[in-house]
């Protein structure tokens, strides 16, 4: 592991704020779903699952999204990623079988992206850069593991945020092994990071109990 840092310069957070107002977003908490890796896309389209140890199942995101609206009904979940990946964000708000405007899709520049995580609830990511980004500006954050150790590559979190790890070697070789309750209950018990605007409930999805399913990693507060 090894920590990281970042700043949101003051026009990033002007561009993010006249943003998240065209949207009418400015009042509700912010949940980013980072689905792509940079092997995610191929120079035609979508690379195959199969050849992508980092990807995670179309229906799971989309079951992940809507547990999460149900957890918590007035917050904006985001299926973000770059302008060149906007393709398979599309396809996984398809999965989602829902015209609900709680689950939406966003290729965003990144210092957009930075500044969103700057006041986002929270992250669910695979292991890739934005992840790493995340824990950086303190964004709680979920991030998953294929083949590669966490105990090496997991981001921490300069500013004390919270990173729980899920799967990742030597117990999970592909991201794809990795089940939807576990990421679930992982995000249930990231701590809560408030909004302003936003109402306590909103702010702390925190309905489970018992013995968490996570990895020994499982919240790693930076230090």
């Amino acid at each position: 592991m090894y920590t990281t840092s970042a700043d949101v310069s003051q026009g990033e957070q002007l561009d993010r704020d006249e943003w998240l107002r065209a949207c009418h977003w400015t009042q509700r908490p912010l949940v980013l779903l980072q689905p792509a890796n940079k092997r995610t896309m191929r120079w035609n389209g979508v690379r195959a699952a199969d050849d992508d140890v980092k990807s995670w199942p179309a229906d799971r995101w989309a079951a992940l999204a809507q547990t999460m609206t149900q957890a918590m009904p007035h917050a904006q979940i985001l299926f973000c990623g770059s302008p060149a990946e906007a393709g398979y964000l599309r396809q996984l708000k398809a999965a989602v079988g829902s015209t609900t405007p709680a689950i939406e899709i966003a290729a965003l520049p990144l210092g957009r992206l930075k500044a969103l995580l700057d006041i986002a609830h929270s992250m669910v990511s695979v292991d890739t850069g934005p992840a790493h980004l995340a824990a950086a500006l303190g964004c709680p954050l979920v991030v998953l593991f294929g083949g590669r150790s966490p105990r090496t590559w997991a981001p921490r979190s300069g500013r004390g945020g919270a990173v729980s790890v899920v799967g990742g070697l030597p117990e999970c070789q592909r991201v794809d092994q990795i089940q939807l309750e576990t990421v679930v209950d992982a995000w249930h018990r990231l701590p809560s990071r408030g909004v302003p605007g936003a109402s306590s409930t909103d702010n702390a999805p925190r309905p489970r109990q018992g013995p968490s399913a996570t990895s020994p990693l499982a919240v790693a507060e930076g230090a």
